[in-house]
């Protein structure tokens, strides 16, 4: 059986363009704080650890958004932060 994706805007296509994937390793209790700055296209995915009470933080932000975003997410607990350029993006 195959399972249809929902649909979603043209709008949420629009906007890739110009942006950077942000993965956040952090405790899981600044979750809420780090949601906040990485709202995603709809909502960030947050994926649990191997370590108890870790989790990882993947979202989508404007490009122009990224370097002063660090700083927050530093601030909030976060590590390990990975930033990668999107190739595509199909929404």
């Amino acid at each position: 059986m195959v399972t249809q994706a929902p649909k979603r805007s043209a709008v949420a296509a629009a906007i890739a363009f110009g942006m950077e994937a942000v993965q956040v390793i952090d405790p899981d209790v600044a979750l809420a704080e780090l949601e906040a700055m990485l709202p995603g296209l709809e909502s960030p995915s947050v994926i649990p650890l191997a370590h108890a009470g870790m989790i990882a933080i993947h979202a989508v932000v404007g490009a122009d958004e990224v370097w002063g975003l660090l700083p927050r997410l530093k601030g909030a607990g976060a590590s390990g932060i990975l930033v990668l350029p999107i190739e595509k993006l199909i929404a």
